[in-house]
């Protein structure tokens, strides 16, 4: 089919969704697009919605406040003991050396924490995003949520104790030693979720789980299968990979999900790398990103590709307004997950990324007026998909302009692909 570009532009943004046939493990995301650019030492923060881009020092977080930390952002020593940190940076390091006494922790992309050896009663650790956290050892005390596509990695010893809970929803936690169990019926899943152990499994003085969708690899023979309870459990699992032989557990792993639009509508593209006992997919819409309605029919597997697995779709009924899009993913035992939420605005006066001249000759300028800090990444691709130019850079004011050199491009249409934190922005120009 023939792609028609219009003059109306799309503005990207993600939100996160982990409903489930039970229910949920995660709350809703709190929004970073109001941020406040925090920077210093010794602060002490109780509300109030902040942005760390680069390194702060002794920051003690309580109340309701969120701290959102992005690009090269890094706190370096304090204390949270309430609020919310979303971490979205690319330090891959120990970027939060924090202590986490309370509050929530939610990793929305893949970091190693070193330093993070337990979770207190009151905090809560959210790994999302189809992220990977990986730590040395870890005691779970307080509540540890894996969502869908990501993993816990533990380079040694797991163990839960009294108290401490895990949610699963189609996530993997793969530890070296899953040395106790101290609490009764501890790990329970929205859909389905696995422990991958690359050693041995010690200590279970409680009953594991309730729910035979918790899954337990292991690497040889079972030891004392009535404290893994109604678990389905793996013997002799492949540890190769981070998954650990649990990827034949969860139906359906999400590379990516996006929304564009188009002349005829709004094209919705997915790829999976796994699928498995899985039926078909189906895209719901929505206005308010709270309830959503099937606008697609069943979109079963591809069986024909045997490794990533490519859909697209497009919405026609779509026009003008500003729309949000899920997929539902439909197992064959008819239990299901959501995918996170993408959202396409159309608005012509949309000054959040604006590029000048247009028509351009030798060079243009990009500014962006966004409200949200950190990491940006602008692309130039021309009309048939070739990249012409990737600069990358960091925001930390309320408007920041980049100007790119163009003499050598040839003449035609371009696109600007503009991500910044969850935002993405695309804007046609023209060389002349």
């Amino acid at each position: 089919m023939k792609q028609i570009f219009p003059a109306i532009f799309a503005f990207c943004f993600l939100f996160t969704s982990q409903t489930g046939v039970w229910g949920q493990c995660a709350p809703a995301l709190p929004s970073c697009a109001s941020c406040t650019n925090l920077t210093g030492s010794n602060l002490n923060i109780s509300s109030g919605t902040y942005c760390v881009t680069s390194s702060i020092s002794n920051l003690n977080l309580s109340g309701s406040a969120v701290i959102c930390v992005s690009g090269a952002g890094q706190i370096n020593g304090g204390n949270v003991n309430g609020g919310t940190v979303i971490y979205n940076g690319s330090s891959a390091t120990n970027p939060l050396n924090v202590s986490i006494g309370g509050g929530t922790l939610r990793i929305r992309s893949s970091i190693t924490l070193t330093n993070l050896t337990s979770i207190n009663g009151s905090a809560t650790v959210i790994v999302e995003n189809s992220a990977t956290l990986t730590v040395a050892n870890l005691d779970l005390n307080g509540k540890l949520i894996v969502d869908q596509g990501s993993t816990l990695y533990v380079n040694g010893n797991f163990g839960i104790n009294g108290g401490g809970s895990v949610c699963f929803n189609n996530g993997v936690i793969n530890t070296n030693q899953f040395t106790k169990n101290d609490q009764l019926n501890s790990t329970t899943t929205t859909s389905k979720g696995c422990y991958a152990v690359r050693a041995s499994v010690s200590n279970f003085n409680q009953v594991l789980t309730n729910s035979s969708s918790v899954y337990v690899c292991l690497p040889g023979a079972v030891p004392n299968s009535s404290k893994l309870g109604s678990a389905t459990v793996n013997p002799n699992c492949s540890n190769a990979s981070a998954g650990g032989g649990c990827l034949a557990a969860l139906p359906v792993r999400l590379v990516s999900f996006q929304a564009q639009s188009f002349g005829e509508g709004i094209r919705l593209n997915w790829t999976s790398s796994l699928e498995q006992s899985f039926d078909y997919y189906q895209v719901e819409r929505s206005s308010d990103a709270v309830s959503f309605d099937a606008v697609s029919p069943h979109i079963a597997s591809s069986l024909e590709q045997t490794t990533t697995r490519n859909y697209e779709w497009t919405d026609v009924s779509a026009r003008s307004g500003t729309f949000y899009y899920r997929l539902k993913q439909v197992d064959l035992d008819n239990t299901y997950t959501y995918s996170k939420i993408v959202g396409v605005a159309f608005n012509n006066d949309d000054k959040t990324a604006t590029i000048t001249p247009n028509p351009f000759s030798d060079e243009l300028s990009i500014t962006l007026n966004t409200s949200v800090n950190g990491a940006y990444v602008i692309e130039l691709y021309s009309a048939s998909g070739k990249l012409y130019s990737s600069v990358t850079g960091e925001k930390s004011a309320p408007a920041v302009t980049r100007t790119i050199a163009t003499n050598s491009f040839p003449t035609g249409f371009y696109f600007a692909n503009i991500h910044i934190g969850d935002q993405h922005f695309m804007r046609k120009v023209i060389k002349q």
